[in-house]
């Protein structure tokens, strides 16, 4: 129990004096053991005795001693005042015993109602991020984040409001506030290892958000981590200078204590970075083949990983191999397998054990294919062959002969995309006007040729298929309308669908029979670097250049929208081929059209190979949609004929629940259909997730199948087990000061000495000491005297 002390007439309970004041600062005196005070009366004894002893004497008036006792004036007064100190020593002695072993502090007034009547609002922010599972000797880093956690949640006093956050993949708080201490140790203890990062920034912004909202007097925040340098996001400049304004708005100033439980020498790390598959998709019985990047943090390992893949089983080995020697901290290592089965599978590679396990496997999942199944609508079907742009596609995609690639037992070249076979593109062409005929999840991807508009049903289910990971694909034409698009590229109420604004139309369209125009423009930009154009950055590959293009799009592009990436450009610097990343799909935009009137692209060898890379681009792209990392959203748009199932999804490390779809829009949008989707967020830990519904085989009617696979990896930012430093740490503070404690300090002295104020007892001891050697030397003079 603490009270505050201040100097008015001195009562025992609760004591205060007003606190002294110097300038700005304010400072009090705090007492951890208020009972203790009440032996101050002790001090009044020497008064007593004084007292006493001067009744023991009766004044007799002696002629004689008059002319003595004259002479003798000037001694007797210094010897009054020499009692006089003697006694004010003794009482000081007395007093300063009492209050030392009343452990006082010193303190700043606002600290001091903390430490009297009123009570606290703290916070534990718990890191239980996958770097926490870093063995540390006999314990993990988060057994002794546990164990600080827990200590102290154990020092607050009865009655103070306590809170608990993670810092898993979403922050989040685990109790809002209890005032049972006990409770919290208990949750503190049963929370589990979360596979994914840290986002210190996030934590401390919801942390902060509702600590200002408090009514108590004094605020504290404890955030339990291992001081990893990536979790701080010190380059987020914005997020901190959000973190000082809540700081500020708290009203009084809460105080952060930074608790560091990691070991010092603990930064080296060999780790699974990422899984590399093939553009084009897996065949059956097809050579198939799989690139993983093993990278070593803090050192350079003397030998080279050997990696394991395992294939649709936990514990069956599909292949092992020995990665490439290390040389700049990475190594890399190849697998190539023969699926047998058609649908979706998953996968996962993995390297020998170390300090940091969670980061030694990596998932990935993939789609076994007999076709690539493309819907290819027509916006402006005519009845002439190759009259409309339709008509090239389909043949570049399906055409009757393709170039072999590599034999399935065959090792792909380093200038092939590994997995690249043979043609297993399968389009489907219609009319738009067909477009509700067709269930846009059975295909890969959509491209629509020269549609002079999209109603607002077709529009927004295009939206939906692209924003779950479909790949869409829009070629203009003669008969668009400008103003229809702009809505697409802008819609009230939503977010940008295309990636540009379309204003007007350049060029003259040619006929079919006429010479090529003589004004026609080339391209002359690329971006080599993008999948879908790497392959032809040496022109033997195909020459993009060749084509000549006389009408196409005038197009306004928001270069500043980080989602918008121009991959191509004519010579004059307009776009020629737009991305958008929409979603977790992409939609790309083409200003010319597919056919012969507006260019002779068609025409030139370049274009089959450049659908085709497009088209298994967009495939991949959709494979990618399902692979997440630990707390993001499965959003996966369930076919029709799932719309009321029940379905089931498999969880790694065993375990199912039952799912069902939901009528979702996307988010954010405030306008647009529902649609039966699937919304699942509870993924974390990491692995494969499978999800099961009712087979369609009337043989098997209601027995599970599979109907996709989701994997779920940890962010590799997460591996790099650099720590901060607390200079770092303590700059990013601008409205308080932290403590920053590592677990070689005395945390909860540290922590006490914090909250109360600088304990003075040392001091007062130290003056007893001084006063008792003056009271010997004063006893002794008067003795003299």
């Amino acid at each position: 129990m603490s009270a505050l002390i201040t100097s008015a007439p001195i009562t025992i309970a609760p004591i205060t004096i007003a606190p002294i004041t110097i300038a700005p600062i304010t400072i009090a005196l705090a007492f951890l053991h208020v009972g203790l005070l009440g032996f101050l009366a002790l001090g009044s004894i020497p008064i007593i005795i004084h007292l006493l002893h001067r009744r023991k004497f009766r004044t007799v008036m002696w002629a004689a001693m008059e002319f003595l006792l004259s002479s003798s004036k000037e001694t007797a007064r210094r010897l009054k005042i020499m009692q006089l100190l003697l006694l004010l020593t003794r009482i000081a002695i007395i007093l300063f015993i009492v209050s030392a072993l009343a452990r006082p502090h010193l303190t700043g007034a606002f600290f001091a109602g903390f430490l009297g009547q009123s009570r606290a609002a703290s916070t534990i922010i718990l890191d239980n991020s996958y770097s926490m599972d870093l063995q540390q000797g006999n314990a993990t880093a988060l057994d002794l984040a546990r164990e600080a956690a827990g200590a102290i949640a154990s020092t607050l006093r009865r009655g103070d409001s306590l809170g608990l956050m993670t810092l898993g993949p979403k922050p989040s708080f685990v109790i809002d506030s209890t005032t049972d201490p006990e409770f919290v140790t208990r949750q503190i203890h049963a929370t589990p290892l979360s596979h994914g990062g840290t986002d210190v920034v996030s934590a401390l912004t919801e942390c902060l958000e509702r600590m200002k909202e408090s009514p108590q007097a004094h605020r504290e925040v404890f955030l339990v981590t291992d001081g990893r340098r990536e979790g701080w996001r010190v380059e987020d400049s914005a997020g901190w200078e959000r973190i000082n304004t809540l700081i500020e708005q708290c009203d009084p100033t809460p105080k952060l204590f930074v608790i560091d439980v990691s070991a010092t020498g603990m930064g080296d790390n060999v780790f699974i970075e990422s899984v590399r598959l093939p553009s084009a998709p897996p065949v059956v019985g097809r050579g198939y083949g799989v690139e993983c990047t093993v990278r070593a943090h803090g050192f350079e390992p003397a030998d080279a990983p050997v990696v394991t893949l395992y294939l649709d089983d936990e514990e069956r080995e599909a292949g092992r191999v020995k990665g490439t020697e290390f040389k700049d901290g990475v190594s890399t290592a190849k697998f190539i397998f023969r699926p047998r089965e058609p649908g979706w599978h998953w996968g996962k590679v993995a390297i020998g054990p170390d300090a940091l396990a969670p980061d030694n496997t990596r998932y990935f999942v993939y789609e076994v294919r007999d076709a690539l199944r493309v819907l290819c609508l027509d916006g402006s079907p005519s009845s002439r062959p190759l009259e409309g742009g339709m008509d090239f596609l389909r043949i570049a995609l399906a055409p009757e002969k393709l170039p072999a690639g590599p034999s399935p037992g065959e090792t792909p070249g380093p200038e092939e995309p590994l997995g690249f076979t043979a043609n297993i593109i399968a389009p489907t062409v219609a009319p738009l006007s067909k477009f509700w005929e067709f269930d846009t999840g059975d295909y890969a991807a959509v491209l629509i040729t020269d549609a002079p508009a999209f109603s607002e049903r077709v529009a927004a289910s295009l939206r939906s298929y692209a924003y779950s990971g479909g790949g869409l694909v829009v070629f203009l034409g003669e008969r668009i309308r400008p103003d229809e698009y702009a809505s697409l590229a802008d819609p009230a109420g939503g977010q940008p669908f295309l990636p540009a604004r379309v204003t007007g139309l350049k060029g003259t369209a040619v006929e079919l029979d006429a010479p090529e125009a003589p004004d026609a423009t080339r391209l002359a930009e690329f971006d080599f670097n993008h999948p879908v154009i790497k392959q032809f950055e040496d022109a033997k590959d195909g020459d993009l250049t060749a084509a000549s293009f006389y009408r196409y799009a005038a197009v306004s592009v928001d270069e500043d929208d980080p989602d918008v990436h121009v991959l191509m450009r004519f010579d004059n610097g307009d776009p020629y081929l737009i991305e958008r990343r929409f979603g977790r799909g992409v939609v790309l935009l083409c200003t010319s059209s597919a056919d012969l009137r507006w260019s002779n692209l068609p025409l030139k060898p370049v274009f089959l190979p450049l659908m085709h890379r497009t088209a298994y681009w967009l495939a991949r792209r959709g494979s990618a949609a399902h692979e997440l990392t630990p707390g993001e959203t499965i959003r996966y748009p369930v076919p029709s004929r799932l719309a009321a199932a029940t379905l089931t999804l498999q969880r790694p490390r065993g375990g199912s629940e039952i799912v069902r779809p939901v009528l979702a829009g996307i988010p954010g949008e405030r306008a647009g259909p529902k649609l039966p989707t699937l919304l699942y967020e509870g993924t974390d830990p990491a692995g494969a997730y499978t999800l099961l519904a009712p087979s369609a085989d009337e043989r098997m009617a209601g027995a599970p199948a599979v109907e996709t696979q989701f994997c779920v990896n940890v962010n590799p930012r997460e591996s790099d087990l650099t720590k901060v430093s607390p200079d770092v740490v303590r700059s990013l503070f601008k409205a308080t000061k932290v403590e920053y404690l590592e677990t070689d300090t005395d945390v909860l002295g540290r922590i006490r000495t914090s909250r109360h104020g600088r304990e003075v007892w040392r001091y007062l001891a130290l003056a007893v000491c001084l006063l008792l050697m003056t009271e010997s030397v004063l006893s002794h003079q008067i003795d003299r005297v």
